[in-house]
């Protein structure tokens, strides 16, 4: 669940960014071939930043990952393998289950609209005209075009007819359509964030304004095309896109009024490649922190921030998944060790009295005898809290060491203890 909610941030801060910066550098009027381009590289900037991770290599130990321990106030360690670790992971279950199912939902929408679609296609009257499809029928009610095809209704008279196929045609040679498909697919996974409906808006914005204008540059009327425009609300496919034209239309009826357009200026374009290049290397280089222990025993984890130097005694050490058998504890697993420290934590008195609480990170050594030993605090959080959880630790009995290739070997673990006052 970490790493769906750091996602979900991470998705919401490089969204409203880009957001920011495209009202900032389209306060003045700039290319609508600028503004499409920035907005769908803004979606996927939204949709991939946050799922790229370049590592850090730090100085760090790395070690095997031991569920937490919860010290509550009133009471010794809880480990997480019991109530409050089942409790948390249902928690997190029912958050994925949300996420997914309504992600599934956005998906069904999808295939239904484009279902819709092929319907309306296969119960018509087509007639090719180049590289394009005129697709004719009453059931039809907006005219809108789909990749190649242009819907329209059978009973619309031809000189709107002519004005909506130039319309709909340049949507077609623009590839309009694979953009909406683009942000209706993006939506699925990141139905969540509001900041992709805005884009969604913009872009629809985008697409009918380049419309309009190779309509009229193509030599169109802009008094018959503006009374089609009112008559007869079309753009993009309704079953696809937010119903906007009927708002767009005072909007679409101002921009009209210019058709010149002005290249976008060196201020845009690095204020755009800036904000792009910063939010990459903020989001993606920001992963190795050592915070965040997860009870995953498919991954390393680097277990803090600081200048960790391994001594003489620790140069043996293998990484967990180079060790064929990892170490036991009193005949169980490492579940069995922190249950064994769970009973004899105490949360310190006078850390009670000052309210300190915090996660304490402990990193220790089983060497090839199976003694623990090089108990360090690799993020402490008070000398009370960090001491007693360094004592409890130091106190194990000896570990069935762990063998690799046939010889004992030793094992680096990290270890989280959490002091919480409720």
């Amino acid at each position: 669940m970490n790493a769906l909610i750091s996602y979900f941030i991470e998705s919401l801060f490089c969204g409203a960014l880009l957001y920011l910066i495209f009202r900032l550098i389209t306060i003045k009027e700039i290319s609508y071939t600028f503004q499409r381009v920035y907005i769908l590289l803004s979606l996927v900037a939204i949709s991939l930043f946050p799922l790229i991770s370049i590592p850090v290599e730090l100085s760090s130990p790395f070690g095997i990952n031991l569920n937490p321990i919860v010290v509550g106030a009133d009471a010794s360690g809880l480990a997480s393998t019991d109530s409050a670790f089942f409790t948390l992971k249902m928690l997190k279950n029912i958050v994925w289950d949300i996420y997914i199912s309504i992600s599934a939902l956005y998906l069904i929408f999808l295939i239904i609209h484009l279902m819709k679609i092929v319907t309306i296609y296969l119960d018509s009257v087509r007639v090719g005209f180049g590289k394009y499809t005129i697709v004719s029928s009453k059931r039809v009610e907006i005219p809108f075009s789909f990749m190649n095809n242009i819907f329209i209704n059978n009973s619309t008279d031809e000189l709107d007819r002519e004005y909506i196929i130039k319309h709909e045609f340049s949507h077609i040679n623009r590839n309009h359509s694979a953009d909406i498909l683009l942000v209706n697919f993006i939506s699925i996974f990141l139905w969540f964030n509001p900041i992709i409906y805005l884009f969604k808006k913009l872009l629809v914005e985008t697409h009918e304004f380049q419309a309009d204008r190779d309509v009229l540059k193509s030599g169109g009327s802009l008094n018959l095309y503006r009374n089609l425009l009112l008559n007869s609300q079309f753009g993009a496919s309704p079953y696809l896109s937010s119903s906007l034209n009927k708002s767009l239309t005072l909007k679409r009826f101002k921009k009209m009024e210019n058709l010149e357009q002005k290249r976008a200026g060196f201020f845009a374009v690095s204020a755009s490649l800036l904000t792009l290049t910063l939010l990459f290397t903020f989001v993606a280089f920001n992963k190795a922190d050592g915070n965040t222990i997860t009870s995953d025993e498919s991954q390393l984890t680097s277990s803090t921030k600081g200048n960790i130097e391994l001594t003489d005694t620790t140069k043996k050490e293998l990484p967990f998944m180079m060790v064929e058998v990892k170490p036991t504890f009193m005949g169980g697993d490492e579940n069995s060790f922190t249950k064994w420290v769970a009973e004899r934590l105490v949360y310190p008195a006078e850390a009670k009295a000052s309210k300190i609480q915090g996660r304490v990170i402990l990193q220790f050594l089983i060497d090839e005898k199976g003694n623990l030993k090089n108990v360090k605090v690799v993020r402490g959080v008070h000398k009370l809290l960090d001491e007693e959880a360094v004592r409890v630790v130091s106190m194990s009995p000896a570990w069935t060491p762990g063998k690799h290739k046939g010889e004992s070997v030793s094992v680096v673990y990290v270890f989280p203890v959490i002091f919480q006052l409720h």
